[in-house]
């Protein structure tokens, strides 16, 4: 096998060894309900509010951890609605 083709191989299974690698870190930082860090595990961590964007039913927000400095995003998806009040008064005039 030539050099180049012994590049490729390598580069593909690092490639695969990363991917699995943030599967796993992802499912870890589920599986904690996301009060851990994925990366250290420390429970200091920290969301900027300044930092949550939407689109359509996804969010995503910026995330910290103050022990070991790591930072990533959460994804949020939106899945449903709670507490709906009516307006009494926009239907008593329609009524």
């Amino acid at each position: 096998m030539s050099n180049d083709v012994q590049d490729e191989v390598k580069a593909l299974l690092k490639d695969i060894k990363e991917k699995i690698d943030e599967e796993k870190q992802d499912k870890k930082y589920i599986n904690n309900h996301g009060m851990a860090c994925p990366v250290c595990g420390g429970p200091d961590i920290h969301y900027s509010e300044s930092s949550f964007e939407g689109s359509g039913l996804n969010g995503y927000q910026e995330v910290e951890c103050e022990g070991c400095g790591a930072r990533w995003c959460e994804v949020w998806k939106m899945v449903g609605i709670t507490n709906v009040e009516k307006n009494i008064k926009a239907i008593d005039k329609i009524v």
